[in-house]
């Protein structure tokens, strides 16, 4: 589903429900969307990700980076930084699970 980078997420997605222009969706095709987002303060270095892919050859996307938030950005602040991520991707085929796992 193509989306704008400003809806990219499942929270931001939302706005795009029966929105009038040419990236509206129905509230059936956005229910299928993970959210992209990790809009949490736990993820640090050594933490592993465990990311349900819910379409073929879904892909991954870094970026945003903040160095504090609290719990979503909801809270109202952030402090957006540069940075670089090393990370290392493996494929768990036949994995079901709804939404991503945090472990650190």
């Amino acid at each position: 589903m193509a989306l704008p980078d400003s809806h990219n997420a499942g929270d931001f997605g939302s706005f795009l429900i029966g929105a009038p222009h040419e990236y509206a969706v129905s509230a059936e095709e956005l229910e299928a969307r993970t959210d992209g987002h990790m809009d949490i303060d736990a993820v640090r270095a050594g933490s592993v990700l465990i990311c349900p892919v819910k379409v073929p050859g879904g892909g991954i996307y870094l970026g945003d980076m903040h160095a504090l938030q609290g719990d979503g950005e909801i809270a109202g602040h952030t402090c957006d930084v540069a940075g670089l991520v090393e990370c290392r991707i493996e494929v768990i085929k036949g994995l079901t699970i709804d939404g991503p796992i945090l472990l650190r």
